[in-house]
C-alpha cells in the first residue's frame, strides 16, 4: 500500500504515513441513506465501500498544492494549538519568530536611525504582541507533546521559574507513544 500524499510505501494498519505524516484514510465507505428515513441514527445506516485510489509507484506525480492549501498548512503550523510539537520543530519555529521579531527593528534602525524607531514604536509594539501570541501557541503545542495542558504556558510570567520552564520545553523529550493530544510526532517519521 502507498501513501496517497507522498507515494511512499506504508504498512497495512498504519494510521499515518511514516514519511510525511499524512493521515491515511482506509476504504471504510460513505454513509448512504435516503430521504425517506431522515432521522436514522448511525447504527441503522447502510455503508457502501468504495476503493481508494493509490499511486501505482513511488514515482507517480503528486498533486500540486494550491495557494489556499499552502496558506492553510502555514496557518496550521503557527496559528493552531491543537496536536503535539516535538523539540526540533518547536526550536526552529521559535527561532524563526525571534528573527522576524528582531528584523524590522534592525532594518528601521539601520535606515532611519533611532528617531524613526521611536516614531514607529506603537506599530512595532503591536507587531511584537502578535509574535508573542504566536510563540504562546507554539508553546502550547510543545506542552501537549509533554502531555501537559496549555495553561502551563502561564509559567513564563513568573520570574526565574520561566527560565527553568523554557529549558524544559527545549530539552525534555515528549511523551513516548500516543497521549491525550495525539500520536507521537517522532513515530510518524520512523
Amino acid at each position: 500500500m502507498f501513501c496517497p500524499k507522498c507515494g511512499s510505501q506504508v504498512n497495512d494498519g498504519d494510521l499515518f504515513c511514516r514519511k510525511c505524516g499524512f493521515k491515511l484514510i482506509y476504504p471504510e465507505g460513505e454513509n448512504v441513506y435516503t430521504n425517506s428515513t431522515p432521522f436514522m441514527n448511525t447504527d441503522e445506516m447502510q455503508v457502501q465501500q468504495k476503493p481508494v485510489e493509490i499511486p501505482a509507484s513511488r514515482s507517480a506525480p503528486l498533486p500540486k498544492k494550491t495557494i489556499a492549501q499552502e496558506k492553510k498548512s502555514f496557518v496550521d503550523k503557527y496559528f493552531n494549538a491543537d496536536g503535539r510539537l516535538n523539540r526540533q520543530p518547536y526550536f526552529i519555529r521559535l527561532l524563526i519568530l525571534n528573527v522576524i521579531s528582531i528584523a524590522p527593528t534592525l532594518i528601521l534602525y539601520a535606515t532611519g536611525g533611532p528617531l524613526l524607531v521611536e516614531s514607529l514604536n506603537g506599530v512595532l509594539t503591536f507587531f511584537h504582541i502578535i509574535l508573542f501570541v504566536l510563540s504562546i501557541l507554539l508553546m502550547v503545542g510543545r506542552l501537549h507533546d509533554l502531555n501537559r495542558s496549555g495553561w502551563f504556558s502561564l509559567l513564563i510570567f513568573i520570574p526565574l521559574i520561566n527560565i527553568i520552564f523554557f529549558l524544559i520545553l527545549l530539552f525534555c523529550r515528549g511523551t513516548r507513544g500516543s497521549n491525550r493530544f495525539g500520536p507521537d510526532p517522532l513515530e510518524l517519521y520512523l
